[in-house]
């Protein structure tokens, strides 16, 4: 053999003991595990909460007959406000009890003569402190009325504050101290953001509220961007939400942790009746549930992957979520699983986790079936859909 043979023969065997070193292709990345948003917050009423803000007097029958709960209108004079209360009470309707802002700087005397009457009313179902807060000075204030209405209040009503401006969990923890149950939404044909906004601000307010023992109502929108002052339809969705966007953005809040829905706003629903419709629509499926949804579990044994579509999706001011979240309840007969489409697109996932004996399990709302092997099964969600498990205690 030649010195050049011998040198190239060499060459080959350290060249194959290299490559027998390396992967024949690159590996995948690994496709996350999905699993069930855990029990975020505590239930803040007996019931499920489902209100809805702008109810004037004369649209109380109408927020009954639509199945809400709860209903709010802006501050008023006191003896207003109890006439407010008591027509709310006659059509079993609990009320949302707005303080004016110019509590924030009234004495504590003044304060106790307006809260003294209403704090008894059998309609009351928690206090609602001006909207908004945002700086440090605005802190001050937020707390102060927040601890003079707790001290006033014998019957220690909740007491909730609307936060507009973060979406972490560290913005929330800062204002732990001012309020009892977080409100948080987000608007995305007003605003022109992706629709997961509103499972990110839900999610990382229910995160904070679980630290401190508080409670977290979702406001997802309920008006026409178009309509609404100062709106603007630019963006991803113009105009109002659709039935299925509606349907998608209730359960949306409540797989984030939410302990209920607050829409804002009937005044401003009212001109749409394929939006009122939908809304209707959406309470009946939830006050179906309402026994599994009173008793989410901190702990299920649900998972999934998803086999085709993203795995993420773009939210609130750069940050992304996944884009198939679920939460986990139960009742007497059966655990429920609700999962729900966050992009825009198709996406098909494969779940595990159901009863290892049960053949089937039933798609609640949807009038089908799908059949299980091993307790696993495979479901396709059309953009922003929500599919509900049922499965049967063995």
């Amino acid at each position: 053999m030649t010195r050049l043979g011998l040198a190239g023969l060499l060459a080959c065997i350290v060249l194959a003991g290299l490559w027998a070193c390396q992967p024949i292709w690159p590996p995948p990345t690994p496709t996350p595990i999905g699993r069930p948003t855990p029990t975020a917050t505590r239930m803040p009423a007996g019931f499920l909460y489902l209100g809805v803000y702008g109810t004037a007097p004369a649209l109380l029958p109408t927020a009954a007959a639509a199945g809400a709960r709860v209903v709010a209108m802006p501050p008023a004079e006191r003896q207003t406000t109890l006439a407010y209360m008591d027509a709310a009470h006659a059509l079993g309707l609990r009320v949302r009890l707005s303080l004016s802002p110019s509590f924030l700087n009234a004495s504590e005397e003044d304060i106790a003569a307006y809260l003294g009457p209403l704090a008894s009313h059998p309609a009351l179902q928690l206090w609602y402190l001006p909207e908004e807060p945002k700086s440090s000075a605005d802190h001050m204030r937020w707390k102060r009325l927040y601890e003079l209405v707790r001290k006033l209040d014998a019957g220690r009503h909740p007491i909730g504050v609307y936060l507009a401006e973060g979406a972490t969990e560290a913005y929330f923890a800062g204002w732990t101290d001012i309020c009892d149950i977080f409100f948080a939404g987000a608007y995305p044909e007003y605003y022109g953001i992706p629709r997961a906004a509103l499972y990110t601000r839900v999610h990382n307010a229910s995160l904070a509220a679980q630290r401190t023992g508080k409670g977290t109502i979702a406001v997802p929108q309920f008006f026409d961007a178009e309509a609404f002052p100062g709106g603007s339809a630019a963006g991803t969705y113009p105009g109002h939400p659709d039935a299925a966007a509606m349907r998608a953005d209730a359960y949306t809040a409540l797989i984030a942790g939410a302990g209920g829905l607050d829409w804002y706003s009937l005044e401003y629903a009212l001109p749409y009746p394929d939006m009122l419709s939908a809304w209707k629509g959406v309470i009946a499926e939830l006050r179906a549930l309402e026994p599994a949804l009173l008793h989410p579990l901190a702990e299920a044994p649900f998972s999934w992957n998803i086999t085709r579509g993203p795995q993420s999706v773009p939210s609130f001011k750069g940050l992304r979520e996944p884009a198939l979240v679920a939460r986990a309840y139960q009742d007497a007969a059966a655990q429920y699983l609700l999962a729900v489409n966050l992009a825009d697109e198709e996406l098909e996932a494969a779940f595990q986790g159901a009863p290892a004996g049960l053949p089937q399990l039933i798609v609640m709302f949807e009038g089908r079936e799908i059949g299980l092997r091993a307790g696993a099964w495979g479901d396709v969600f059309a953009p922003h859909q929500v599919h509900v498990y049922r499965m049967p205690h063995e």
